[in-house]
């Protein structure tokens, strides 16, 4: 999850990925030289919860470099996406990974829903896969991983 001056609602995306249904995941949170305390925020969460990680830098690089030091870090076998003013439903995760895996396919892609209210986008489980394993391979340089991107 890259990061930058979101302590205002990254405790709820954070929060999101704690209540998901599927518990064998590790959220890495690649902050990108915030100076609003969302490093605080993140730091006060993970303290309670050892599968979160800080990723820290002093300077700031962008959304892209912060998510690459993300997925650089990573040690799982799958890869999803979360910007950190986004939120998952409870069951996004199982939910994909199990179609993922049924399916035999590498890389999925959801949907997203606007929560006009909030302002919020909410990963909604409407999957659509591609068999595109060595050109995923390719750019993570990991051999064994496999992607979710929300786009």
């Amino acid at each position: 999850m890259p990061a930058y001056n979101c302590a205002d609602y990254i405790a709820e995306s954070i929060k999101s990925v704690q209540n998901q249904s599927y518990r064998n995941w590790e959220l890495i949170v690649a902050d990108d030289n915030s100076t609003d305390g969302t490093v605080d925020a993140v730091r006060s969460m993970a303290a309670d919860d050892n599968r979160i990680h800080l990723l820290e830098t002093d300077i700031n690089l962008g959304p892209a470099a912060a998510r690459n030091r993300a997925i650089n870090a990573a040690q799982g076998d799958y890869i999803a996406f979360l910007d950190s003013d986004d939120i998952w439903y409870p069951d996004k995760l199982s939910r994909q990974i199990s179609f993922m895996e049924q399916m035999g396919y590498d890389f999925t892609y959801t949907a997203y829903e606007k929560n006009k209210r909030a302002r919020r986008a909410y990963g909604r489980c409407h999957f659509r896969a591609e068999k595109r394993k060595l050109f995923f391979n390719a750019l993570s340089g990991r051999p064994n991983r496999q992607f979710d991107c929300c786009l």
